[in-house]
């Protein structure tokens, strides 16, 4: 492009591709000398992807928010120190999950956190339950009681708790239609047996390794959302939230853990979560180091790369389009419907 050509003359020089008239010249250009399966893709979940399957043009983004930006959360498992409080207040997180493992915990808790501009989330086992329906913390949004078991849902549905706490989750190392198919297996047992669901209420999705098949996994689960909120007539207002969570390797390095950890970060907000956070093993001798550096990893996606701004980018692409419809249908049909709809509204 020669220097009295602006970027805008690109739209003018270049077409839109016609997908009927590049499967013609595929055609023409190859003639008979490969079979219809040649230009096939094989994707995981065993999803095969034609060439040209008819595609569609006027993809929505799939969204419900007004905005495209994320919490920044980040996880200790082990009540951080004052001083480590004070210096949080120097960064931009907006929450604090902390692991708790004993009554004292919760107490002391109570009794000493300090005021802080991030919002706090509280992670503790299933027979801290009674006490923790009594607990009073500024800032407390939510408690994950680990597991959410009957007895614990039975218990806290029969008090008033300022904080949420209902969630459902998927195991670690599972396909994308297994973990969403756990997903709602959660998410239908809870409608099954009450009037509606809690407002409030969250969705931890580990994050794996595979970057294109991430994305197109919490695409699948938006649009799952939408559907079954669509099908029980419940208010789309408690639809809830997904946090995005990536854990390490604790046989490998610091820069090893910190380049795995940028690559699936950015495969998490370009799918669309609304929070993402590391969960390092707290064995490592990095961990410290490597909180203060993936903190970083977050600012580097919302200020640089200005990913906050952009509602589901990747909409339209052909590749991920496919398999976004293809394992949301799969899903949707196992759990008993018909042909999911598109998540927009």
């Amino acid at each position: 492009m020669g220097p009295d050509k602006s970027i805008t003359d690109l739209f003018h020089i270049f077409q839109i591709p016609n997908p009927n008239k590049w499967w013609q010249q595929v055609q023409k250009e190859l003639g008979n000398q490969h079979n219809a399966t040649d230009l096939e893709w094989l994707m995981d979940e065993g999803i095969t992807i034609p060439p040209n399957p008819g595609m569609k043009s006027g993809y929505t983004p799939i969204s419900w928010q007004p905005t495209f930006d994320w919490k920044i959360v980040e996880k200790y498992h082990e009540i951080p120190s004052l001083h480590q409080v004070e210096e949080l207040q120097n960064y931009e997180v907006d929450e604090l999950i902390l692991h708790v493992s004993e009554v004292d915990q919760l107490k002391h808790l109570q009794n000493s956190w300090p005021e802080s501009k991030s919002r706090i989330s509280l992670e503790m086992p299933a027979n801290l339950a009674p006490q923790a329906t009594e607990i009073k913390l500024k800032g407390l949004d939510f408690v994950k009681f680990l597991p959410l078991s009957d007895q614990v849902v039975h218990l806290l549905s029969a008090r008033s708790i300022s904080y949420s706490w209902y969630y459902s989750d998927a195991t670690l190392h599972s396909s994308p239609i297994q973990s969403l198919e756990q997903i709602f297996i959660q998410i239908l047992k809870h409608l099954r047996h009450s009037d509606g669901y809690p407002a409030g209420g969250r969705i931890y999705l580990p994050i794996q390794d595979n970057y294109l098949t991430e994305i197109v996994k919490i695409r699948a689960l938006k649009i799952l959302l939408l559907n079954c909120w669509k099908a029980c007539h419940l208010p789309f207002d408690t639809i809830p939230q997904i946090y995005g969570y990536l854990t390490s390797d604790p046989g490998a390095d610091l820069p090893t853990n910190l380049i795995a950890a940028t690559c699936r970060a950015m495969a998490t907000v370009v799918g669309g979560v609304d929070a993402l956070y590391f969960d390092l093993a707290p064995t490592v001798s990095y961990a410290n180091e490597f909180r203060r550096l993936s903190r970083n990893i977050h600012y580097i996606l919302k200020h640089e790369s200005n990913l906050n701004h952009r509602i589901d980018p990747v909409c339209g692409s052909y590749n991920l389009e496919y398999m976004t419809e293809t394992i949301a249908s799969k899903v949707w049909h196992k759990m008993g419907g018909m042909d999911p709809e598109r998540a927009s509204v």
